[in-house]
Formats: C-alpha cells, structure tokens, sequence
C-alpha cells in the first residue's frame, strides 16, 4: 500500500492510505473468484470493463486482455468433482460468451489468441454435461455450425470432434491432455470414447512432440490415453469395448498397470457381474487358469498385457473396489471370498477403501432392513391381527450393520459423514442404543466444533462438519422412527436434539470446559413435560439444529402406531405454529413471498401428523380429543382436514352413538372453501375426485354400521340435495312405474337410498295405492370383490323384511337377477299402514294438545305443590284461578 501525506484543512499533515492500482493478476482473481460463486454476470462485465478500457485507454499502463485473463475465466467454468453430474447449461453457455468475446478481442489486435490451454479447458467443461442441455445453447451453435461434423447424433462426439478440428485448422498444437479430456467428455457415451481414443493413437505428431515435453516415451501416452477410455468404459460397465480396449495394450505392445486393473473391476461391478471379480484378481496374481476363465468370459487377458506371477500389479484398492462392487449389488458370499483372499495375502484395507466397504456394508444392511419391515407388514395384514403397530425381526440386516459398526470403531477417527451412516443404518435394523450412543458423539463433536467457531484459534480438519450434517442425520433417525412405530426412541432423539439446541443457542455465554453430559438416560416424565409445554414460535433455527414442523410431525407418526394418544396430543400442539403459516389469507402474488400452490404444499405435508393422531385417539377411544383435534386444526390451517381423519372421527363418535356431532361436523366441512388446487372436474364424481362424495359415503357407512339409520338418511338426504350424491329414484311416468337405481352405491348409501325413496314415494303420491310393481335396480356384483356374487341385493332384501312393517317381500325378475321386484300386493299393505301409524300419531299429538289446553293437566300439577307447600296456598290458588281464566279466553 501507499502511504501518502495530504495536508488538511487546518494545515495538519494526514496520513491516508492508498491500495495501488488493479493489476492483470488483480482481475483474473476477481473474475475467477465470481465465476466459481456463479456470479456469471459479473464475470463478463469485468471483462467487458477491462476491453472497453483497453480500447479507450491511451497510456501503456492500461490494463489489456490477454490470453491469461480468459483462461482464467474459462478454468472457472470448470465443474468439479462432486457437481461435474450437476453441470447446469449456464456453465457452458457462460463459457461459449467467454470464448466468443476471446476471438472478438483477438480480431481486435489484442493478445488473446485461444491457445492449448483454452481448449483444454472447453473440453473440460462439457463434461458430464446432458445431450439435451448441451445442444441448447449458444456455444454449441458456434462451434458446430462452422465445422463438418454435423451429421453425428451424439453431441458430445460432435463438440469434442469441432474443437479438436479447430485446433488443427489454427495450428494449435495437442498433448495428451488434450485427448485425455477429450474421451472423458464423452463418458456418457462410451462409443464415442473409444472413437477419440482411435484418433489419439493415430496422432503421430502428438506422439513424438510428448517425447520431449516430459513423457519420456510414446509408450507411456499411449498407455496413459488407453488408461483414461478403459475409465470411461469400465464406469459404464461396457465389457466388450474394455476387451477391445485391453487390446490395444497387447497391439502396442504396452504393460497395463493398476489403473488398467482398476477399470476391470470397476466394469465388472457396474454391468452386475461381480461375481466374476475374484477370476479377475487371481488372474492378476499371474493365475493361468483364472486368466484363462477370463479370456473365455470376457475376451481379456491379463496375463497377456504384461501381468505375470514374478511380477504382479494387484494392490489393497483392488480388492476394497471388489469388495466394495459385490456388497453393492448385495453379493454377500463373494465380498466374504474376497475379504479372506486380501487377508491370506497381508493386505488390510486402508482407510478411503475400508471406508468405502462400510458404507457398503451400511447400504446392504439398510435395504435388508426394508424388505425385512415390508415382509412384516405383509404378514400382519395376511394375519388380520388387531393392534397399533407391528415390528419386524431384523436378524439378517442387524447382522450386517453390526460388522459395519465393528468396522467403523476400528477407525481412528471416522469422517462425520461415515458416522451419520452408519447410526441410520443401526436405527433402521432396530439398534436404537448403537444409533443413539453415535448421535451423542456427533453431537459432542458439534459442540465442540461452535466452539472453535467463535474462538480466535483456527483448527482445519478433513473429518467433515458435523453441524452441516447433523440435520439430516436428524431427519432420517426420526423418519425410521415413524417407520417402525418405536416412540421411545423418538423421544430419545427429540430430547437429544433440543438439547444440542439450546446448548448451541447459549455457547456464546459458555466455557469451552462446559461440554454437555450426554450421561443420563431418558426420563419420559421429563419429555412429556417438555412436550406439553406452551407452543414456541416459529423461529430460524440456528445451523439447521432443532425441530422443525416436518420432524414433529414425523413423531407424532411414530407416536400413533404406538397408540401414545397424549404424545401425539403435545406433539399437534408443536404443529401450530407451522400450520399456521400456511393459512391461506398468508398467500401472495408478489415475488419473493409464498403463492398459495406453496403454501398447499406445506400443509398438505403436515397434515399427515393430524391423521396419525386422530387415529391414535380412536384405539385409546378419546372422542373428545379427536373431535377437538379436528375443530383447531381447521382454525390453524384455514383448510378441510384430510379426508383420513375426518374418516377416523366419524368412526369414533358413531362407536360413542353421537351421531348429532357426525353430522354437524359434516355440514361444516363441506360448507368450507376449497383452495386446493382446481382441476378440471369431469361430469361424474367419484369417490376419489370428489372430497365431498368421500366424506358423506364414509359418514352414512359408519352411521349404518352403528345402527344409527335415522342419521344416515339425514346425511344422505343432504347429499343429495347438494349435488354430492345420486339420487336413486327414477319414476316413469309414461308407464306409471316407481324404481329405485342403486348401481355404484355400497350397502350403507343403498340401505339409506331405499329408505329414504319409499317415504319420499309415500309423502309425495296423490293416489292411495300403487298399480304395478316397485322395481329396485341391485346389478349383478360385475364391480364386487367376488365377480358376480352381488353385495346390495341380500342386504336389500334383509332390509325389507327385517325393518320395514308390514314387511315387504322381494322376487327376481325373469332374465335379469340383477334386479328385485316388490309387489303392488306388498307395497299397498305398507303404504296403509303408514297411513294407519300417521293417524294414531296425530290423534296422540291431539290429545296431548288437548289435555294441555284444557287446563286440568296444569290445575292438577298446581294442586299437588298446593298440598307440599301449604304456605303458599293464597298465592297458588290466585295462580290457578288466573291461569284457568286465561286458558278460558
């Protein structure tokens, strides 16, 4: 820095400092530096900066474009290894804008002529690119439009193809990186590699030039460019071109080495055959009779590309990658085969390849695990066995994470990441204490890693962020819980997540001495109390540690297959706050807030913790609660709950009889504004398009489970008055025939239906009997369980002669059993016996009426406190003479 004086304006000398000017290196740094933080636009805008300076600029000071600046741009663009699959199209587009203004500059006078590194450097950044993203963009145009291989239908080949003849028609020379990266562009097209690699071998000028450019000899680029298309190959799992490929070795007479070995086994384990790896390792070790096996299998000889047994090239990696290939693809026996083969020789794994085993270990032992709970759920159901949840026995899989685990502890100091795999693993074979105990020291370790944070001392380590992962390993523990249905050790990781919490909310008032004690054992008093605490509001989390809404809901799951009512009931208690953010009168239009699509999202996730709870109350029978579950989380949402637990309520409060609650709960429901997302409705409802269709069918079934007829028919009477169900009866009139249509209706909607259509027969008829028969209109049970054994028409017929008086007896139709017939003899009977029981009712109601306006019924009541209260008898019997006068008026 500078450090001029300048006087001020009292006449005292000021020091002020001054950075120098921006030099060449000063913006390629800058424009690095935006271009790997994906700040694309301000890359080219310093570029554009320093070319418009250049050309305006008149002093020898100014800074110009040159070829190193650009370079530097363009090595930006470059994805590394783990995003170079996650390449977006703006990198090679943001590319080409760069390499286009490079030859413009270059055109202009200025020294920025493309040379070996700027090619390099493209063919580099259209890797792991997708065709179709590839071909859509300005760069790919460019390139190819003035070129002649444009007949290719690979993009890849094509592009690799263009640029390598653009370095020949400018005179660029080509190393052999420029081949390397050019067959690793086209990793996704195997094919297309081994084209380059054909090219490459047949560049002689390359060849030689690579001789005195610190290669050594032709032989060792030769091997070096086979080496990198049997990478590409063997990742694809291409047998036949690695054969092919391994010929080259033997044609040139070259000596393969542990990369070569390398891209067999990793081919082997990528085409599903590895199984074969052992063949391939013997034959490594200079094994005749397993490299005969292997040129007979594969067309690949080992032995012949160098490999002998005074000289073999089989190192730990090959075995750990073996290994590693056949836990994979869940080849258990082969990977124990290879295992004793790697022990016999004395090789132990080295920790990236031991590692590596683990988690494959980890992997087998997490998909045994799921088809173990998916065999238990299968066997639960077959048994119809009563209960909130079942547990699946996970011997197979606890087998094979336990050596994962004997594994990992045999680590110095596993990566944080190995860790957090691992603890899934175990919770996912049922070892909630080996889960728990890793999670501790996780979470000891991200103490201690804010720790470090905040103090002056700056500690690196290669081990991983034990803060960046913690969240999802937090994720995945509870999500195994809800899975399994284990609520204490939901509450375990719950108490232990809260903890670490607000532990780390309060480092900055802590010692570095003051580690939490991960020591004691959960206390489910305690958590309960937590749980039931008053509703926290919903606040950032720091580092992504403590509950979110998603993680709540997750325990309320585990707690419902556990049938623990009252923690689902703290835990709905938590969700407020969450669902309360996604009541629609939060939804904007405006950018950067939430649309309403987002917020249905939101709530349409958590609402699965409101039907777990729900039917949690319904085993422990806490109608109360389920309907009070109901009515808030409407208020908090603004929304219909989920068709679930509206089911789950009405089974509850129909097994308590309260069929008063059943319907007004309905009318509510349906009464409310839908705002999930409109689509076109077709012109027949269905149970399930319809939410309204859904919610009155399954309240009249429970309703007529339950014996409580009278309120099914109220509810279907407002079904179909709404619009929501069919009404059934068709009457015509032409032939002065009554029938009742029940096609589509299950045995509660069809016992409501003809119920409900006879007294609407006999209420609306003008005429004192019928002149045909009543036809009811069952089908033939073509859409039953049981093809062709019809449901409705036995319960219809049940129905008739069981609860209706006179009963009303049914016949089938000739040629068509999909139909009952009620005779007019029958039909008449009952409609005059209707007739009969209104009478008797009305001349009960009159005689009630009667005897109350009469005024004795009142006199008589008055007497008899006459005699209890003789007292008040001047007060009574004004009362009475008062009283009768009125009734006489």
């Amino acid at each position: 820095m500078e450090k001029p004086e300048e006087e001020n304006i009292s006449g005292v000398h000021e020091i002020q400092w001054k950075l120098p000017a921006p030099n060449v290196y000063t913006y390629a740094s800058v424009i690095s530096s935006c271009a790997r933080a994906g700040q694309f636009n301000e890359t080219i805008s310093l570029l554009d900066r320093i070319r418009t300076r250049a050309q305006e600029g008149n002093n020898t000071e100014t800074i110009r474009p040159n070829s190193w600046i650009y370079n530097s741009a363009l090595a930006s663009c470059v994805p590394n290894a783990k995003t170079i699959y996650e390449s977006t199209k703006l990198n090679i587009d943001i590319a080409g804008q760069i390499f286009q203004r490079m030859e413009e500059d270059c055109r202009s006078g200025f020294d920025c002529m493309p040379d070996i590194v700027t090619y390099n450097t493209l063919l580099s950044i259209i890797r792991g690119i997708s065709q179709d993203k590839l071909r859509n963009n300005q760069f790919y145009d460019f390139m190819v439009i003035r070129n002649v291989h444009n007949d290719s239908e690979n993009g890849h080949e094509q592009l690799v193809m263009d640029i390598l003849d653009t370095m020949s028609l400018k005179n660029v020379p080509k190393d052999p990186g420029t081949y390397h990266n050019a067959i690793k562009s086209c990793e996704l097209h195997p094919e297309s590699a081994l084209n380059i690699l054909d090219m490459a071998l047949g560049d002689t000028q390359m060849l030689e030039r690579s001789q005195y450019d610190g290669w050594g000899s032709a032989d060792r680029v030769r091997l070096y460019l086979i080496n990198s298309a049997l990478s590409v190959c063997g990742a694809k799992g291409k047998t036949s071109l690695v054969s092919k490929i391994f010929g080259y070795i033997k044609t040139f007479n070259l000596k393969a080495d542990s990369d070569s070995m390398m891209s067999i086994i990793k081919c082997l384990s990528a085409s599903g055959k590895s199984d074969d790896s052992m063949i391939v390792l013997n034959a490594m070790k200079g094994d005749g009779a397993a490299n005969s096996q292997c040129v007979e299998t594969y067309g690949i000889d080992v032995i012949g590309s160098g490999i002998t047994s005074s000289s073999p090239i089989i190192e730990e990696r090959h075995y750990s990658a073996a290994i590693a290939g056949c836990l994979r693809y869940r080849r258990l026996f082969a990977a124990l085969k290879i295992l004793n083969a790697m022990k016999l020789h004395d090789l132990r794994p080295n920790p990236t390849s031991l590692q590596g085993i683990i988690l494959a270990y980890c992997k087998l032992a997490t998909d045994e695990a799921t088809l173990e709970f998916r065999e238990a759920r299968r066997e639960y159901a077959k048994s119809k066995a009563r209960g909130p949840v079942f547990s699946a026995h996970h011997t197979t899989s606890r087998t094979r994470a336990t050596a994962a685990l004997a594994m990992m502890r045999s680590l110095e100091d596993a990566p944080v990441k190995l860790r957090c795999v691992v603890a899934s693993a175990c919770a996912a074979t049922g070892m909630w204490y080996e889960a728990r105990d890793i999670l501790w020291d996780l979470h000891i370790s991200a103490f201690r890693e804010k720790k470090r944070e905040n103090s002056t001392k700056v500690i690196e380590t290669d081990k991983g962020s034990a803060i960046a992962e913690l969240p999802r390993l937090h994720r995945s523990l509870l999500k195994l819980c809800a899975r399994s249905g284990n609520v204490t050790a939901a509450l375990w990781f719950v108490d232990t997540i809260q903890d670490l919490k607000s532990k780390l909310e309060k480092i900055s008032s802590m010692q570095i001495n003051d580690l939490p004690d991960y020591s004691y054992h959960y206390n489910k008093t305690k958590m309960f109390e937590t749980l039931a605490a008053s509703v926290p509001e919903v606040s950032p989390l720091q580092h992504g540690i403590g509950m979110t809404g998603e993680d709540w809901k997750l325990l309320t799951i585990a707690a419902s297959k556990s049938a623990h009512w009252k923690v689902c009931l703290g835990s709905l208690a938590r969700l407020q706050p969450y669902v309360e953010l996604t009541h629609p009168k939060l939804a904007s239009k405006e950018r950067g807030k939430s649309s309403l699509a987002r917020l249905n999202k939101g709530y349409d996730k958590l609402s699965r913790a409101l039907t777990a709870a729900v039917l949690a109350f319904e085993i422990r029978s806490q109608y109360a609660w389920a309907l009070r579950s109901i009515y808030d989380w409407i208020e908090w949402g603004g929304r219909r709950p989920p068709r679930e637990a509206i089911f789950s309520v009405c089974r509850i409060l129909a097994a308590r009889g309260i069929s008063s609650e059943i319907t007004s709960l309905v009318t509510k429901i349906v009464e409310m504004k839908d705002y999930s997302k409109q689509q076109k409705r077709s012109n027949v409802l269905t149970f399930e398009t319809s939410y309204e269709m859904a919610i009155y069918i399954e309240a009249i079934s429970v309703l007529y489970n339950h014996g409580l007829y009278d309120a099914a028919d109220e509810l279907y009477v407002d079904a179909i008055s709404k619009g929501f169900l069919p009404f059934s009866i068709i009457e015509e009139t032409t032939k002065s025939q009554f029938k009742i249509d029940l096609h589509g209706m299950n045995r509660a909607v069809a016992h409501s239906a003809v119920r409900v259509s006879l007294q609407h027969f006999i209420q609306s008829k003008k005429i004192d009997q019928v002149e045909r028969d009543v036809l009811i209109i069952t089908g033939k049970g073509i859409s039953s369980q049981k093809h062709l054994r019809p449901v409705l028409r036995p319960e219809v017929q049940r129905m008739l002669v069981e609860e209706f008086y006179p009963p009303l007896s049914t016949s089938s139709l000739p040629k068509n059993i999909g139909a009952l017939k009620i005779s007019s003899h029958d039909m008449n009977a009952w409609i005059r016996h209707q007739e009969e029981e209104k009478g008797a009712r009305f001349l009960a109601v009159a005689g009630v009426l009667k005897s109350i306006t009469s005024g004795s019924r009142l006199k008589k009541i008055l007497s008899m406190s006459l005699e209890r209260f003789p007292s008040s008898s001047s007060n009574i019997t004004s009362s009475i003479e008062s009283i009768s006068d009125e009734m006489i008026m």
